[in-house]
């Protein structure tokens, strides 16, 4: 189910597995505002009953993270872990990427980072006792 999406990004949530999902489509020229009202409200919603739920980003398509949009990655990231991230794992296509993500994260182990969605996606569902998908 989509939560809310534009032509740079969506975002799904999938409470089964208390899990939102965003998928960047490169360009990071969106509005920041409405992006992170939109995330709040599907990670609140993916938490239902219990008090934490897991992320799933794709930045595949992107392969730098502008400077501009450092201090809202890092206030969203913040924002995550004050309000019940266990997990989130990020996908990355580049080595300049993922260092620009933990730089923002501050190597915090709660994120972690993988070239591929099997990866990602096995990560998440191991760590919260799911069974394998088919």
């Amino acid at each position: 189910m989509i939560q809310a999406s534009s032509d740079m990004y969506s975002i799904k949530r999938d409470t089964s597995k208390n899990r939102v999902i965003i998928l960047f489509d490169g360009a990071r020229d969106y509005n920041v505002d409405v992006f992170f009202q939109e995330f709040m409200e599907a990670a609140n919603f993916a938490k239902c009953a219990r008090p934490h739920f897991d992320a799933l980003v794709d930045h595949s398509r992107t392969n730098i993270l502008p400077q501009e949009r450092t201090k809202h990655s890092e206030a969203m990231a913040l924002w995550c872990l004050e309000n019940g991230l266990r997990r989130s794992a990020n996908i990355v296509s580049s080595a300049v990427m993922r260092m620009q993500l933990k730089r923002v994260t501050d190597s915090n182990p709660h994120f972690a980072y993988f070239q591929s969605r099997e990866d990602a996606e096995a990560w998440l569902d191991a760590e919260a006792g799911l069974p394998k998908s088919a």
